[in-house]
């Protein structure tokens, strides 16, 4: 069950994010998937296509790459590197130009072998000095 649940999580950077696979959320999520941002919660996999479009808009070339996996029960834990270059509006910053690197970690929840739900932390103030929204 851990190596299915991680092939979930893999899916997840690799086909939705790098790929920019739409059609894998429907593949790997439940229809009751949740998203809990750091200021926000996402529910459902149409919520979350949106947001892959923004992401990929503003980063067409992102490049997400899984560092560690680790995986327990119905829990995987991923330690993950973005690697792009900003091209379209994010967070309010107009395109830059700029190639940006930064990491996060998301645990998910399967059930059903689907992901019901996903935590992320990112680094958040490293990408907003990196696009030059704040001062470092």
């Amino acid at each position: 069950m851990s190596e299915q649940n991680k092939t979930l999580a893999r899916r997840w950077f690799e086909d939705l994010f790098s790929r920019g696979n739409l059609d894998a959320a429907n593949e790997i999520l439940s229809v009751e998937f949740v998203d809990h941002l750091p200021r926000e919660e996402e529910r459902g996999i149409e919520e979350l296509k949106h947001y892959v479009s923004i992401y990929r808009t503003a980063f067409p070339d992102i490049q997400d790459t899984v560092e560690e996996i680790v995986a327990e029960g119905d829990k995987v834990v991923v330690r993950w590197r973005s690697r792009g270059t900003h091209q379209g509006e994010f967070m309010g910053v107009a395109p830059t130009g700029r190639h940006v690197a930064f990491t996060g970690m998301r645990l998910f929840r399967i059930a059903e072998n689907k992901i019901a739900e996903s935590w992320v932390n990112i680094d958040e103030r490293g990408l907003q000095e990196q696009l030059g929204a704040v001062s470092g």
